[in-house]
């Protein structure tokens, strides 16, 4: 199983260039889902497949009551932001319950009490608050669990008000593409595009910052390219990390197809993609095999020693043998999905400093 693995190409994941699109060509979706063998993973029979058209914008309202009510919070502190002037805000993060997890809630409703999110939220305050000491001012709209269309919704549906106006609106979204729905990495690529999109259109003079998909695996033990033992017992075997690294490589590339507007016109923003994939990620040591040891290290370890040289990053990780690489203990939850407090920081800090590096927001 392994070995196969280490075999894939790109090209056997997603077989179209889908980084190419022009903003014509996704006017006509129908042409483009004809193209697309699989709207599934490979291990999701065709008659079991329900991934929905990426196209369209639909909520979760009928199968999560409280949804709507985390839309509407969203829709009023967008709201609240925008009143407060142009040069209130400096970033807007976009997406699920990773970016949720910053305001300490869940659909809406404050859970620090009770789901250890204190770090998280206290990470954002450090570092996205001005009035606490933070280089940039941030506002998180996330929402748990949503997908590509979902955001979609939310962005046509009041999350994205005329007058809220930063220098920079990140994106991260995608990841429950493939978790919950079971989508193939091509439909989830274009979910992705679409939202890109969307947002350009809306906010043509805003910086657009595509984040990488982060690693996720359903290994007991943090493993991306096999699966040692179910993390749950119900879990799916399904190895899903290298459907996420081809997106993540067509999306950068995507990106930097696009960034050419603010060459032509400064007046325009620019279309980054930002790489978080090496924050994540450890070669095993072989020493310890026990994630509950090693995510024990987690509270005494000086941060400084967690940074990451991100211009050294790759996404090509399908070359050689990589059976040895593993999510990081300290900087993720057990669900090896969300970051932990400490990885919130370490990935935070990589946000502001490429954020002043590249020289997009209010404050430079």
């Amino acid at each position: 199983h392994t070995q196969f693995l280490n075999m894939m190409s790109y090209e056997d994941i997603i077989s179209s260039e889908f980084s190419n699109l022009t903003p014509e060509a996704l006017k006509k979706p129908g042409e483009l889902l004809l193209n697309i063998k699989h709207k599934c993973l490979p291990q999701v029979p065709d008659k079991k497949c329900h991934c929905p058209n990426p196209f369209t914008p639909s909520t979760r309202a009928d199968t999560r009551p409280n949804w709507m009510f985390a839309h509407n919070v969203n829709t009023q502190l967008a709201l609240e932001s925008a009143s407060r002037g142009a040069h209130h805000l400096d970033i807007v993060f976009f997406g699920d319950s990773i970016t949720e997890h910053w305001r300490g809630t869940k659909y809406g409703h404050d859970v620090t009490s009770s789901s250890g999110l204190q770090g998280a939220v206290r990470v954002f305050d450090k570092l996205f608050n001005t009035e606490n000491g933070g280089k940039l001012e941030g506002l998180p709209l996330g929402l748990s669990g949503d997908t590509t269309h979902n955001l979609l919704w939310r962005l046509q549906n009041g999350e994205l008000p005329a007058h809220l106006n930063p220098s920079v609106y990140w994106l991260l979204i995608g990841t429950n593409d493939f978790g919950d729905e079971e989508c193939s990495a091509e439909m989830c690529l274009l979910g992705i595009i679409r939202v890109i999109e969307e947002l350009r259109k809306k906010k043509p003079y805003a910086t657009i910052v595509v984040n990488s998909l982060l690693p996720r695996t359903n290994d007991a033990y943090g493993y991306l390219f096999w699966i040692k033992k179910l993390r749950r017992r119900k879990a799916p075997r399904i190895v899903l990390w290298p459907h996420l690294l081809a997106v993540n490589k067509q999306l950068e590339s995507y990106c930097r197809r696009n960034q050419s507007n603010r060459k032509h016109d400064e007046r325009y923003g620019g279309l980054l993609f930002f790489n978080a994939t090496n924050i994540f990620l450890e070669k095993y040591d072989g020493m310890e095999d026990d994630p509950s040891q090693a995510s024990s290290l987690s509270i005494n370890l000086d941060l400084n020693l967690l940074k990451r040289d991100l211009d050294s990053q790759s996404n090509d990780i399908f070359m050689g043998d990589q059976t040895d690489i593993r999510i990081n203990h300290t900087l993720m939850e057990n669900d090896f999905l969300h970051p932990s407090p400490v990885g919130h920081y370490v990935w935070g800090v990589a946000i502001v400093n490429f954020l002043l590096e590249n020289n997009v927001t209010n404050d430079v």
